[in-house]
């Protein structure tokens, strides 16, 4: 019977301690640390007057940037073998009104540290489509072409950075 309860607070304590080190384990990939690092640097980006400026935000009183769309999208952008970002992020209510536009900033890793580089404008609520991005490949952007109708089909797109601008290119 002493030998069935040790047994069983072994179990218990090894349930536990592979329980806590899973579940609260602090490590993580170079991918998750690349997207916070991304996060941070647009946090400060959202203050900077010239990118405001580009977002036409700098006499704006009324909007907002939307956390709901913040996602990173990783790849190597512009073939030095080193981690790019693009993130996409939208501005809403802008002018007071019920809004929004879609955006992508275009982050470029040097020396660790994250630049930001352009501003794509990918689609507002009163565009006839959307460029919704998906992957970033051997310095491809991948995506697709949403029409506001019809948000069902899509049309694959193909981008690439070109002089620190996004522009389409065919699709290899």
């Amino acid at each position: 019977m002493i030998v069935n309860l040790m047994r069983m607070k072994f179990s218990v304590f090894t349930f536990l301690a592979l329980f806590f080190s899973s579940t609260f384990a602090v490590a993580q990939t170079d991918a998750e640390k690349d997207s916070l690092a991304v996060l941070q640097a647009f946090e400060k980006l959202k203050t900077n007057r010239a990118f405001l400026k580009e977002l036409a935000l700098i006499k704006e009183k009324h909007y907002q940037f939307s956390d709901f769309i913040l996602k990173p999208i990783l790849g190597d952008l512009n073939h030095d073998e080193t981690v790019d970002a693009l993130l996409v992020f939208s501005i809403e209510n802008r002018g007071g009104g019920n809004n929004y536009d879609i955006h992508y900033a275009v982050f470029m890793q040097e020396n660790k540290k994250w630049n930001y580089v352009s501003l794509f404008d990918a689609g507002t609520d009163k565009s006839e489509y959307f460029i919704g991005f998906q992957s970033i490949e051997s310095g491809i952007i991948r995506g697709v072409k949403l029409q506001e109708d019809d948000e069902s089909t899509g049309k694959p797109v193909a981008y690439i950075l070109k002089d620190k601008e996004i522009i389409e290119t065919s699709l290899p």
